[in-house]
C-alpha cells in the first residue's frame, strides 16, 4: 500500500513538474538564480516576464527588441537560453559582436545556474574552440562570436548547425556576419529567431528590421526605454546618465531610439538656427569673453582659425579665417595668430597639437620674448589621442576627446545657444556646409565613434575651442579642479551635464559659496575667510595668484 501511495505522489509531482516547465516564466523563477551570485532565486521583472512570454507563445517565430542600456537584457536573454537548452531540449546558438561581450553574458548562464545542484549535475561547460554549455538531455548552448567592425578577425559565424538562433546587441555586428546570419533565417523553418540591441548610429540589418518592411521574415517589433524596463532605474540615475552622454547617446542608448534617416550630428533645424545675419569682423563684444580654436592642415586644406566668443548664456562665432593655397602656410598662421593676438587679447588659443608641434613651440617662443604677449601662457595645446576626463562627486571619468568634442558642440547648437555668420556658407569650407553634412560613419560595439571624412577642418578649430573651455572653465575638468580645489558635487535636483555647465561657473558658485565681496583682494593671495564651503565651514586655500593663473571668483576678471 505506501509503495502505491509514493508511486501516485511520484506521478503528481512528476506532472507538477512538467506543468511547470510548460511556463517559462514560472520555471524559471523556480530553478534559476540571481546572476551575481547571490544565493536567491531569480525575480524577473514585469519587462523580462513579458519578453519570455512572448519568446514562448508559439505564435511568431521572428523578434527584433530594442531595449535601452541598464535593463536587464543579459539575463532575459541567459535565463530564456538557459531553459530553451535545458527543459525544451533545444540547441541553441548566440551570436556576439566581441570576446568580451560573450565572455560577460557567459557569465550571466553560468551565474543563473550555479546554486541548481540538479542542473550542476547535468551540464558539460566547454569553453574551446567555441563555448557551449552541454546538457545531458541533449540541449546546448553555444557561443560564437559575429565580429563587430573592430574585431574583424575574429569573425567566426560561419555554420550554425541550431534550432534557436539569439543574436545579442545586434546593431554592432559586421555586414560579413550578417551574410552569414540572413541566410540561416530563410532556411530554419522551425526555430525562433531573436535579435535584440541597444539601437547604433547608422542604419543597419538591425534597423531596418524596426523600420522598414519586413514581409519576409516578419519579424515582431518590440521597444523598451531604460526607465519602462528597469523598476530600479530612477530621477537620479537618469540624471546622471545625462551628465555622462551626449543628448544623441542619451536618446539612443537610454531611450532606444533610433538615428534620424539623415544621420546628421547636428539637427538641421537647429543649424539654420544657429545661422544668423551678421557679418564676421575683428571687434570684440563687451562682456564676452574670447578664445581662439587653430586647427593646422597642409597648404591644399589650410589652416583654420576660430574666434569664438562665449558668456553665459550664448557662444557666438565672431570670424573664421582660413589660410590656405601658399607654400608656407605654417609660418603665415603663426604670423596670423601673433597679429590677431595683439589686435584681440584673446583669454587663450587652444591648438591642434598633432599637426602643429613646431608652430606652438614658435608660438610659445614668441611669447618669452614678447612678455606682453603672453602667447607662452595663452597657446595651449589639446592632444586627441589622450583621452579627456570629467570630475563629478571626486569621481574622474574618462572620455573619448573625438566623442567629447562633437557633443559639447552638438549640445549647444540642439540649446539654440549657438551662432555663426550664415554669409559662411562656402559649399566646402563654410560653417554652414560643413554642419549639415558631418555625419556618423560608423560605431563600433566598443563605442569607438567614426565621423565623416572629408573637408570639416572649420567645425574642427570650433570644438577645439569648446574643448580647451570646458578643460579651463568647466567646474567638472581635472584642470579647473586642480587649480581652483572645487569640486562640482552632482546635484539630483538639476542636472549639471558636462556640455551645459562649461558656462556655469557663477552659477556653480553661488551654489556652492557664499558670495562676499572681494574687489579689495590681493590677486596673489585670495583669503577665502569670508567663502563657506558645504559643510557651512571655511575654506582656506592659497591660490596659485601669479600672473596667467584664472580667478576663481565668478565675476572677476582674469589675472593677465
Amino acid at each position: 500500500m505506501a509503495v502505491i501511495i509514493m508511486a501516485e505522489k511520484q506521478k503528481i509531482y512528476d506532472g507538477l513538474k512538467a506543468l511547470l516547465a510548460m511556463n517559462a516564466v514560472l520555471w524559471i523563477e523556480s530553478n534559476l538564480y540571481h546572476p551575481d551570485g547571490y544565493d536567491n532565486k531569480i525575480k524577473l521583472r514585469p519587462f523580462q516576464k513579458e519578453l519570455i512570454d512572448l519568446f514562448h507563445s508559439g505564435k511568431d517565430r521572428f523578434f527584433t527588441i530594442a531595449v535601452g542600456r541598464q535593463s536587464g537584457k543579459s539575463v532575459t536573454l541567459a535565463t530564456t537560453l538557459v531553459y530553451r537548452a535545458k527543459v525544451l531540449k533545444r540547441r541553441v546558438v548566440v551570436v556576439t559582436p566581441s570576446e568580451n561581450h560573450l565572455t560577460e553574458l557567459w557569465s550571466r548562464i553560468e551565474g543563473v545556474i550555479r546554486y541548481n545542484v540538479e542542473i550542476q549535475k547535468n551540464v558539460r561547460n566547454v569553453q574551446s574552440p567555441y563555448r557551449i554549455m552541454q546538457f545531458n538531455n541533449g540541449g546546448w548552448i553555444k557561443g560564437i562570436l559575429g565580429g563587430s567592425d573592430e574585431n574583424k578577425e575574429k569573425i567566426n559565424a560561419r555554420s550554425f548547425g541550431c534550432d534557436d538562433l539569439f543574436v545579442d546587441e545586434a546593431a554592432f555586428l559586421s555586414p560579413k556576419a550578417w551574410r552569414v546570419i540572413i541566410p540561416y533565417l530563410t532556411n530554419n523553418k522551425t526555430g525562433i529567431c531573436v535579435l535584440t540591441s541597444t539601437p547604433s548610429e547608422y542604419e543597419d540589418f538591425f534597423y531596418r528590421t524596426h523600420h522598414e518592411d519586413n514581409s519576409k521574415f516578419n519579424f515582431v517589433r518590440r521597444h523598451w526605454t531604460a526607465r519602462d524596463a528597469n523598476p530600479m532605474y530612477d530621477d537620479a540615475q537618469d540624471q546622471m546618465n545625462r551628465v555622462v552622454m551626449t543628448p544623441e547617446e542619451y536618446d539612443r542608448e537610454i531611450n532606444a531610439n533610433f538615428p534620424t534617416k539623415s544621420g546628421g550630428v547636428f539637427p538641421p533645424d537647429a543649424v539654420k538656427d544657429a545661422a544668423k545675419d551678421y557679418k564676421y569682423g575683428f571687434k570684440r563684444t563687451p562682456g564676452y569673453k574670447l578664445v581662439f580654436g587653430v586647427d593646422w592642415n597642409t597648404a591644399q586644406n589650410g589652416t583654420q582659425i576660430t574666434l569664438l566668443e562665449f558668456n553665459s548664456r550664448e557662444y557666438r562665432v565672431l570670424n573664421h579665417i582660413i589660410i590656405s593655397n601658399i607654400s608656407n602656410v605654417q609660418t603665415i598662421s603663426v604670423a596670423k595668430i601673433i597679429e590677431l593676438n595683439k589686435a584681440l587679447n584673446p583669454d587663450y588659443i587652444f591648438v591642434d597639437e598633432g599637426f602643429g608641434n613646431t608652430q606652438i613651440e614658435l608660438l610659445h617662443q614668441h611669447g618669452i620674448l614678447d612678455r606682453l604677449s603672453r602667447l607662452e601662457k595663452k597657446v595651449v595645446p589639446i592632444d586627441f589621442k589622450t583621452s579627456i576626463s570629467y570630475i563629478i562627486n571626486k569621481k574622474e571619468i574618462k572620455k573619448e576627446p573625438k566623442q567629447l568634442m562633437v557633443g559639447l558642440l552638438s549640445k549647444i547648437i540642439q540649446d539654440r545657444r549657438f551662432s555663426f555668420s550664415q554669409y559662411d556658407n562656402h559649399k566646402i569650407s563654410g560653417l554652414w556646409t560643413q554642419l549639415r553634412n558631418f555625419k556618423v560613419k560608423k560605431k563600433t560595439f566598443g563605442q569607438t565613434t567614426t565621423y565623416s571624412d572629408g573637408y570639416f577642418h572649420g567645425i574642427t578649430a570650433v570644438m577645439i575651442a569648446l574643448v580647451g573651455i570646458y578643460k579651463y572653465y568647466s567646474p567638472y575638468s581635472p584642470d579647473y579642479v586642480r587649480e581652483n580645489n572645487f569640486y562640482a558635487s552632482f546635484d539630483s535636483s538639476e542636472v549639471f551635464d558636462i556640455y551645459s555647465a562649461i558656462d556655469k561657473e557663477s552659477k556653480a558658485y553661488k551654489n556652492k559659496l557664499q558670495h562676499q565681496d572681494h574687489r579689495s583682494a590681493d590677486p596673489k593671495y585670495i583669503d577665502f575667510n569670508n567663502f563657506l564651503d558645504k559643510n557651512n565651514e571655511p575654506i582656506k586655500q592659497r591660490a596659485s595668484g601669479c600672473i596667467g593663473t584664472r580667478s576663481i571668483y565668478p565675476n572677476k576678471k582674469r589675472a593677465f
